[in-house]
Parts: C-alpha cells; sequence; structure tokens
C-alpha cells in the first residue's frame, strides 16, 4: 500500500515540530478557531455563510409554521429512515409539538419496503388518508424532497402546503415548494438544530445531542460548524436525559465509556439505522423521543436484536457478492446485483466492497419488475455526479460525492451495466484505484509516549475532515508477535525503536493476520503506520498502536 505523507519535510524529531504539522494539516489558518470552537448557535449570526441564497428560508420556514400552528392545521414533518433523517425529524418534531405546543403535529418516516425512499407518492397518500387534507396541512419534507419534482407537485394537489429542508446534492430542476432551505454544510439534523434555534432565538441545546448523532452517523466533516455541532454536543450524547439514549448504551455495553464519534459512528449509530434497514425506521424515531423508561428499555433492546439480524444479513450478501466480483476483475468500476438481496443493507455491502478493493462499488437489489441499488466511492470520485451521466435507465437517482442511491425496472438492467461499466473507463482515473495511507509525518517510535498523545487529544473529536493522526516510523525492531482474536485473525506485535531498543509499545494490527504472521520474524525491521491510542485493561492504562500498514524492511 502507498504510503503518501502530507508532510514534505524530513522526519519530525520533537513534540512542537509534530504539533505544528498537525495543525497545519487541518485548522488551516485559524488554529485558535479549530482549538476552540465557537459554539454552533454563534453561526445563526450570519446564516449566508452556511445557507447562502437560502439562509431567508429560516424566517420563511418559521412563518409557515406559525401560520399553521394560529390555523390550527396538521403539520407532518416526513423525515428519512436513517439517522439523519431520523433525528433530524424528532429534532422538528420536539420543536413544534412539544415547544411551540402544537398537537396537531405528526412525525412520518417512511417505510422502506411500503413506500419507498425519500418523498413518494405512496408516502403522501398514506398522509393523506391518515389526516384528510381539507385544512390545507404544511407537510415539512426534511432529509428528502430536493429532487421530488412530481411528488411535490402532487402533494400541491391534494392540497398540502410544502417545505423543503434538505442538505443532498441540488438538482437542475427544482420542486415548486413553498419554502426551500438547503446546504451542503450541515446533514439535516444540523439543520434541524439551527432552525429550532432560530425559532428559539437561542440554542436548542435539548436537540444538541441528536444533531450530534445526525453530524456523526452522516459522515459530515468535522471542520467548522460541523466541529463546533459535535464539540459541544458530545457532553451532551454522554449525559442525555432522553430514556431511550440510555437504554440504547446501556443495551450496547458502553455506558461505563465516554461518548466518542466512534461509538456514535460504531456502535449507537448501526443501532438506530438497523431499524430503517431491516423493519421500520419510526421505532428509531420513538426511542429518540420517548419519556417512558419501559418504553425505551424494550425499543433498545429491540433495535439490537434488529441489528444482529441486519450485520448476518450483510455478511450473507457481501460474501455472495464478492463471488461475483471475483468474475469480474481488472474492471474500473463494481457492479453486482442479485434477486434476494435485502435492499435494507445493499449500502453496507457496497461500502464493505468499496473498502476491500478500493473500487467505486454498485450493489443492485433484484425484486421482480424492479431493481434498488446503494453505490459508494473512493475518495475522489463523484459518484453521483458520474450516475447522472447516464441517460434513460433511472427511475431516480441522487445522493453525495461519496454515496448514492437510485432505481430502475429490471429490463434496464444490463443497459445500465453496460453504460456504467463503459463510462466507467473513460471516466476514473487509475490514480483514484490505488490503495494509499496517508500519514501526518514521520518520526521515531520513541517519540510515541504520553505527552504525544496529550497533544493528539487536544486536536478532538475526530472524524471525517479531521481524520485521527496517523505517522509513519521507520527501523522498527520486532520484538514479538502474536495472534489474537475469536478467529485468531488479528495480529499484536512489540514494536521496539530500531535506536533505543529498551523503547517497546504494542501495535495491533486487525484482520491482518493471514497476511503478516508467517512472514514476520524476531528481530525483523520494519516499517509502519500507525495511529496513537489509550488501551486500558485489568485496570492499566497503557499507550498502544493500531497498525494501517507494514512493510518489512
Amino acid at each position: 500500500m502507498e504510503i503518501r505523507n502530507k508532510n514534505s519535510k524530513a522526519i519530525t524529531t520533537n513534540l512542537k515540530q509534530v504539533e505544528e504539522i498537525l495543525l497545519e494539516n487541518r485548522a488551516g489558518e485559524d488554529v485558535e478557531a479549530f482549538l476552540n470552537p465557537p459554539h454552533p448557535y454563534t453561526y445563526l449570526g450570519k446564516p449566508k455563510e452556511i445557507f447562502g441564497k437560502y439562509a431567508p428560508s429560516l424566517s420563511k420556514l418559521e412563518k409557515l409554521i406559525r401560520k399553521a400552528i394560529n390555523d390550527n392545521s396538521f403539520v407532518i414533518v416526513h423525515g428519512d429512515y436513517d439517522v439523519d433523517g431520523i433525528t433530524a425529524t424528532a429534532i422538528l418534531w420536539e420543536l413544534i409539538y412539544k415547544s411551540l405546543g402544537h398537537r396537531n403535529c405528526l412525525p412520518f418516516i417512511p417505510n422502506r419496503f411500503e413506500h419507498g425512499y425519500g418523498l413518494t407518492k405512496k408516502s403522501i397518500d398514506a398522509i393523506a388518508q391518515k389526516i384528510g387534507v381539507g385544512a390545507k396541512p404544511l407537510l415539512i419534507a426534511i432529509d428528502c424532497g430536493i429532487t421530488a419534482v412530481d411528488e411535490v407537485a402532487y402533494a400541491k394537489s391534494l392540497g398540502f402546503t410544502v417545505a423543503i429542508i434538505d442538505h443532498h446534492e441540488l438538482p437542475k430542476k427544482l420542486p415548486d415548494a413553498k419554502v426551500i432551505l438547503h446546504t451542503l454544510k450541515l446533514c439535516s439534523g444540523g439543520i434541524a438544530y439551527m432552525l429550532s434555534s432560530y425559532i428559539h432565538n437561542k440554542s436548542d441545546e435539548d436537540s444538541l445531542d441528536l444533531a450530534t448523532l445526525a453530524t456523526i452517523a452522516d459522515l459530515q466533516p468535522l471542520l467548522d460548524i460541523n466541529r463546533s455541532i459535535v464539540k459541544y454536543g458530545l457532553p451532551h450524547l454522554s449525559k442525555s436525559n432522553r430514556v431511550g439514549i440510555k437504554e440504547l448504551i446501556k443495551v450496547a455495553g458502553i455506558e461505563n465509556k465516554i461518548i466518542t464519534p466512534y461509538e456514535v459512528g460504531w456502535i449507537i449509530g448501526p443501532r438506530l439505522n438497523a431499524a430503517g434497514r431491516i423493519s421500520h425506521g419510526i421505532d428509531a424515531l420513538r426511542l429518540l423521543c420517548t419519556n417512558n423508561a419501559k418504553q425505551g428499555e424494550e425499543i433498545a433492546k429491540s433495535l439490537n436484536e434488529i441489528n444482529l439480524e441486519r450485520q448476518a444479513t450483510t455478511d450473507e450478501i457481501f460474501l455472495n457478492a464478492d463471488e461475483e466480483v471475483k468474475k469480474i476483475i481488472g474492471k474500473k468500476l463494481i457492479v453486482c446485483y442479485g434477486e434476494g438481496f435485502h435492499e435494507g443493507v445493499i449500502g453496507l455491502v457496497a461500502q464493505k466492497l468499496t473498502q476491500k478493493y478500493f473500487l467505486p462499488a454498485i450493489v443492485i437489489s433484484v425484486n421482480g419488475e424492479n431493481c434498488k441499488a446503494s453505490a459508494r466511492s473512493v475518495p475522489g470520485f463523484d459518484l453521483t455526479s458520474f450516475l447522472r451521466k447516464i441517460k434513460g435507465v433511472f427511475g431516480s437517482v441522487g445522493g453525495h460525492k461519496a454515496a448514492a442511491g437510485f432505481s430502475l425496472k429490471s429490463d434496464k438492467l444490463q443497459k445500465f451495466i453496460k453504460q456504467a461499466q463503459d463510462l466507467a473507463e473513460k471516466e476514473i482515473d487509475p490514480k483514484l484505484l490505488l490503495p494509499f495511507v496517508e500519514v501526518d509525518t514521520e518520526i521515531p517510535l520513541g517519540l510515541v509516549k504520553a505527552n504525544l498523545l496529550a497533544l493528539i487529544k487536544q486536536m478532538e473529536p475526530f472524524g471525517l475532515g479531521n481524520p485521527t493522526p496517523v505517522f509513519y516510523s521507520t527501523q522498527v525492531k520486532v520484538c514479538g508477535f502474536s495472534r489474537f482474536g475469536k478467529a485468531s485473525n488479528h495480529l499484536k506485535i512489540v514494536l521496539c525503536d530500531g535506536e533505543n531498543s529498551n523503547f517497546k509499545i504494542v501495535g495491533k494490527v486487525f484482520n491482518g493476520a493471514e497476511n503478516h504472521y508467517d512472514k514476520l520474524s524476531l528481530g525483523q525491521n520494519v516499517s509502519v503506520a500507525y495511529s496513537i491510542s489509550e488501551n486500558t485493561f485489568n485496570g492499566k492504562t497503557a499507550i498502544e498502536t493500531t497498525i494501517k500498514d507494514l512493510k518489512i524492511e
């Protein structure tokens, strides 16, 4: 794997140099704002910096909501079934139902299998059937709707007033909604927090935990306003008053841990997402909003079980898809499909394929005459723009640079695959398909001590846009190694500084035993790319490394 060093200078030998390089790689010119980010509410002082030409929509939305309340009209908050859509829906529902006291406010999370993705005619019909449309109801679509031209027109024909709050890529033609609030700088949960704070005329601290969940789970870059949301929101999440979140943290076995982006992204988020993938996302919404401890406990346990089912289903489909991928080695784009591929997990399967092969991956679920697909990309390749260049096959398509989804008819599947593969050969730069590890700087292994870890912690929270620092060291000796894990698939190596054999530190290579164990020997010199963390075991805390790449010298 290629090592890409962000630091063009020679090996960094002291902490001051390391600090300067880490900040240069992350903070740019405004180091103070990076280390001590302002509260996210302060960004409402300059709304155009966040919302651009849509900044006036904050005021328009408030007026629209207050008018609906004054008219005693139904207000429907139509979200999406992922973490971002669910948390955004929860924030707006709590704003209108609880804070503004409007009892005719209902949340609606579409059922993936019954209503489809996003704002659809089926979801609009379901809402209309539930409430009727005589009183000119207000329909607020959040985390969806920005591409729903026909659907918005249909809702209006039934008597709905429609507002859209979204952060997905803007299409060439926008829906004819009464108000559109849009930005690419926040996820929908973040937008909902900003709107709620705007209407409260102060920070909606009660929703900051949900905005934090959304920001991390939706893979927003943790810089600028998103960094502020997560920096100030994580303490709210760790001490959340929401009984459902407390129970979910408990059932996940992390009640004694400080909640970091890792716990959100890998433990809490997947359990919330599992509901929308396998059953119904409304369960996750109920978990976030309930005040009943017993109900919170029951839903949390249910989501945990659903997540286990989701994991098993993902693994099964991944194995099937992986066998198909092996037949098309040499292509720049992975496209695989299957009858019975569970549409709730195909995005996860695509992500696993991308991680394994370092190629953009599209996984398609075939269900009779209809197909649904989810896609994931590699850094530097705009997947949604790529898909929009393919004409005459899609029912719908949307997403971001790194992830996308679409639908099409089964009789157009082979036509799509050919067009996609042909376009990929022309458009994908082979350089983008070379696996790499990006390191901040090269340091001697002996620099990995408590003071370096303390320096790194100042730059938390880490995530997309502000990755955990990765270092590179050469002339490192192997002083011991062994397998670990239930399947003995992980590798633990005792690393010694080549210039100071008394300095030792543990390095772990997850899922690396098969590739490295038989090639290692004691006293061998290796070069390693790694991140640094603390590990507490049996009451003892030690610094250790997680090895991203290992080469025998």
